[in-house]
C-alpha cells in the first residue's frame, strides 16, 4: 500500500488528471479511493482543471491533482527509508523471500530469495 501511495504522489508531482494517475499507477478499482484519501490527508492538492486552461469543453468538471508540500515530504521520507533498508535486504538470509521496493521513480524492484533455495536469484 505504501509503495502505491508513493507512486501516486510521484506521478502527481506535476499536475495530473485522475485518469492519468490511474493509468500511470495501474490502480485497480479498490485502489482508486487512495486519491481521495490522499487529498483528505493533505498529501495531494485538488483543483478544477479549468484553472489549467486545458483545451476542451468538459474540463470545468474535471479535477487536477498535484502533490502537496506535505506529500513531497512523505515521498522524500519514503524514498529515504527504502534506501536505508536496501542493505538489510541484501544481507538478510533468514527469510525465504524479503523484498524492499526501490525508491519511487527508479522503476526497479529487487526480490532476494533465501540463499539455500535452489531457485536463489535476484530480480531487477
Amino acid at each position: 500500500m505504501l509503495e502505491k501511495i508513493a507512486t501516486i504522489l510521484a506521478v502527481a508531482t506535476k499536475p495530473a488528471l485522475k485518469s492519468h494517475i490511474i493509468a500511470k499507477c495501474t490502480l485497480v478499482d479498490n485502489q482508486v479511493r487512495y486519491i481521495t484519501e490522499l487529498v483528505e490527508a493533505g498529501l495531494l492538492d485538488a483543483y478544477p482543471a479549468i484553472d489549467l486552461k486545458l483545451p476542451g469543453p468538459r474540463n470545468h468538471h474535471r479535477m487536477v491533482y498535484q502533490t502537496s508540500r506535505k506529500g513531497k515530504e512523505f515521498l522524500k521520507q519514503y524514498n529515504d527509508l527504502v534506501r536505508l533498508l536496501e542493505p538489510l535486504e541484501k544481507a538478510d538470509a533468514g527469510c525465504a523471500s524479503f523484498s524492499v521496493p526501490s525508491p519511487v521513480g527508479s522503476g526497479k524492484r529487487e526480490t532476494v530469495k533465501h540463499p539455500t533455495s535452489d531457485t536463489a536469484s535476484i530480480k531487477k
